[in-house]
């Protein structure tokens, strides 16, 4: 029971009530009934774990600025676009390594189809736009699609060959390949724009082959040059990125050319720019 203390000569309560306390027994233990006053005040125990809270805290929202920051400047909204992200976070190692594989890889088909110092000009323009092709595709900034014009018809198979090189290296491990053979000069152009339309919606990165394009019924390529000049085939009002495709346009035109231009020699490197030139005038045929 409460025992409260009383002063000796008089017998009343004490004057201070804060000073009382309770004293229990229970099971041998004994309690302090602390004061409204003790209550209030927190101990050293209180403090040091609303300190660490506090702490706690800081370290947390400290992070998740650093993770928006982050987020900001990945995304392209502050730096680099999103389009170089997969550029910036490559080891260029890496990406010059897989550059001479591949180009090797190109070497080895060239070697393997033609002989040393034979079509030295085509083999020199093949390889150095494939090989362009292939590095505006990686950094995304192919515009339009690739294409070649064979030209000279099929003399000595060279222009198949040619082909088949093409085709070896863009789809090195696929089957079947990614290739789409159209006789121009059996059908009508609308008719073939629907089938370059459906190949390009199937497969993007597809090798499309225009056989004997100089006879076409209309005379002319015009109807679908936008599937070379453009990043968009439209056909029926419905459009196709064709950025990834590469065409091979087959003609007769320019056929003898490398007597003329070569002096009826083996053509070399030192004819390029005028066998380029001279045939870029005779295809203008197709495309007029």
């Amino acid at each position: 029971k409460p025992v409260r203390r009383r002063a000796a000569d008089s017998g009343s309560e004490d004057d201070d009530e804060s000073e009382e306390e309770e004293v229990k027994v229970k099971k041998g233990s004994a309690t302090k009934k602390t004061s409204p006053d003790e209550k209030k005040k927190p101990g050293k125990a209180a403090q040091q774990d609303s300190s660490s809270g506090s702490s706690w805290s800081f370290t947390l929202v400290a992070l998740l600025l650093l993770a928006l920051l982050a987020w900001f400047f990945l995304s392209g909204s502050g730096g680099a676009g999103k389009k170089d992200a997969k550029t910036l976070n490559a080891d260029p190692r890496a990406v010059l390594s897989l550059r001479e594989k591949r180009k090797e890889q190109l070497g080895s088909l060239m070697r393997t189809n033609f002989a040393e110092q034979e079509v030295a000009v085509a083999k020199k323009i093949v390889t150095d736009v494939l090989l362009r092709n292939e590095r505006q595709l990686e950094s995304g900034t192919a515009e339009r699609s690739t294409v070649f014009h064979f030209g000279g018809g099929s003399a000595g198979d060279s222009c198949k060959r040619m082909e088949k090189v093409v085709e070896e290296f863009m789809f090195p491990r696929a089957e079947p390949k990614s290739t789409l053979r159209v006789a121009v000069h059996k059908g009508e152009l609308d008719g073939i724009r629907n089938k370059i339309y459906d190949q390009l919606i199937q497969t993007p990165r597809s090798l499309i082959i225009l056989e004997r394009a100089d006879e076409a019924q209309e005379r002319s390529l015009y109807l679908i040059e936008d599937a070379f000049e453009n990043a968009v085939f439209d056909h029926g009002g419905k459009g196709v990125d064709c950025t990834q495709a590469v065409f091979i346009i087959e003609t007769s035109l320019g056929e003898g050319m490398a007597e003329t231009v070569c002096g009826g020699g083996a053509c070399d490197l030192s004819h390029k720019e005028a066998l380029v030139r001279q045939l870029k005038q005779a295809s203008q045929a197709i495309w007029s």
